[in-house]
């Protein structure tokens, strides 16, 4: 093996090859250089994780049980009287640090009724249920039969720091308006890590 810029017996050609042999070789313990930089410092860099959930996570308290259904868009309403749902969000830590709950909660909802607001709280609580962590509500005013989606925003960035408790979402849902229903479609959650 040749070094960089040594000619050999005043060869030129072998000179060139050696010079093109050494740039490889430069060029690779640079590139390996980076690679190892930037996986060893991958911790200072946020990664943004997305959570989807269908609407049908939600399960019906249960007083509400007997008036609560599920298909392709979600839980909703059958019944004439307000149904209430909790939609655990299962966000588990598959790193070795915690993830924090600091960009964005959306949630799609119809509120088809002609006369109550559709209601949803975002929760987190500590792990025995008991304590409340963090809550935030938001109220979607009645728009009636046949009204198409909105989304609820939720910002839970005022709760600060890593996820260390139970997430949930608890929606009421408004009775069912001449045979249309108010329904929790979809959620979606961003986490970073």
């Amino acid at each position: 093996m040749l070094a960089v810029g040594v000619v050999s017996h005043g060869d030129r050609h072998l000179g060139k090859e050696a010079t093109q042999e050494g740039l490889m070789k430069k060029f690779a313990v640079v590139a390996g250089f980076l690679v190892a930089l930037v996986a060893g410092s991958r911790s200072s860099f946020a990664t943004i994780r997305t959570w989807r959930f269908s609407g049908s996570v939600c399960q019906a308290i249960a007083s509400s049980r007997l008036q609560v259904e599920y298909n392709q868009y979600g839980v909703f309403n059958t019944g004439s009287t307000l149904a209430t749902v909790i939609c655990p969000l299962p966000l588990n830590n598959a790193t070795s640090s915690l993830e924090s709950m600091t960009n964005m909660l959306a949630v799609i909802v119809y509120n088809r009724s002609n006369t109550t607001n559709l209601t949803c709280t975002l929760l987190e609580t500590d792990t025995t249920g008991g304590t409340v962590l963090f809550s935030q509500s938001m109220s979607l005013s009645p728009l009636g039969p046949g009204s198409s989606s909105r989304q609820f925003l939720f910002d839970p960035s005022s709760a600060g720091g890593a996820i260390t408790g139970v997430w949930s979402l608890q929606c009421n849902l408004p009775a069912v308006q001449s045979g249309d229903f108010s329904i929790v479609s979809a959620i979606t959650v961003q986490t970073t890590y």
